[in-house]
């Protein structure tokens, strides 16, 4: 249900690694024939998600133990909303600002 809201204007950011699951791809397919620009964080080209994605971020996840590591993918991200932040500045200290106001009326931290 919460697809249907998605229009042209809104980017779909998509995070699908190995062993992917049929409803992120199946999501992503919908949105993507729907024209909303789509981005997919995935592990390789073979992929399901690559090919229904405008931008496609490949992240190695290996790792020395039999478990993967994200790191590099958390790296990434990081930048990208660090950047896209600076560019905002104004948008992005007004939202803060909102965002802390209603932390603070739902008394979310403790002091």
């Amino acid at each position: 249900d919460k697809l249907r809201n998605i229009n042209t204007e809104d980017i779909f950011i998509n995070f699908s690694f190995s062993r992917y699951t049929a409803i992120s791809v199946r999501a992503l397919e919908y949105i993507f024939k729907k024209g909303v620009p789509c981005v997919s964080f995935t592990d390789s080209e073979l992929s399901p998600t690559f090919k229904v994605s405008n931008l496609s971020f490949i992240c190695d996840t290996k790792s020395y133990t039999y478990i993967a590591s994200y790191v590099g993918v958390f790296s990434l991200l990081n930048l990208i909303i660090t950047k896209s932040t600076l560019r905002r500045k104004d948008k992005t200290k007004k939202s803060i600002e909102e965002l802390e106001d209603i932390l603070d009326y739902f008394e979310t931290f403790t002091d």
